[in-house]
């Protein structure tokens, strides 16, 4: 049986596993572990729990163009939209402004290394699968 408690409970705490292509492994590995929440669990591998995971493959000049439909986008939830809002902001990390869609959640944009947006959400009725 797979553990699905999430590791860090103060910001993202649940994601499906995808591929993403960086520039630097090792800025990216700062950014989803430090400013995230992530945990490093291999060589090009962060988790958020044991079965979601994000492998990175760095490969030079990769380039995400924002509201590009091909481009890699993807939710993670958290349960405090407005404290991990708060602390991205405080470790200057890029994020979108913070905004509600009533019925669905609460959410705001934050843009890893590569210039990649990952929406972050609180579930408006706090519904949550991880």
């Amino acid at each position: 049986m797979l553990d699905s408690i999430p590791i860090n409970k103060e910001r993202a705490v649940g994601m499906h596993i995808i591929n993403f292509a960086v520039n630097n492994l090792e800025k990216s590995f700062e950014f989803y572990v430090d400013r995230l929440g992530f945990e490093k669990t291999g060589s090009r591998e962060v988790r958020i729990t044991k079965s979601t995971k994000i492998w990175l493959h760095q490969i030079e000049n990769v380039e995400d163009k924002p509201n590009d439909i091909s481009m890699h986008w993807f939710e993670i939830g958290t349960k405090d939209i407005e404290g991990f809002y708060r602390k991205l902001k405080e470790e200057n990390v890029p994020v979108g402004d913070r905004y509600d869609n009533p019925g669905c959640g609460r959410y705001f944009d934050v843009y890893d290394p590569d210039g990649r947006k990952i929406t972050v959400c609180q579930d408006w009725y706090n519904r949550y699968e991880v």
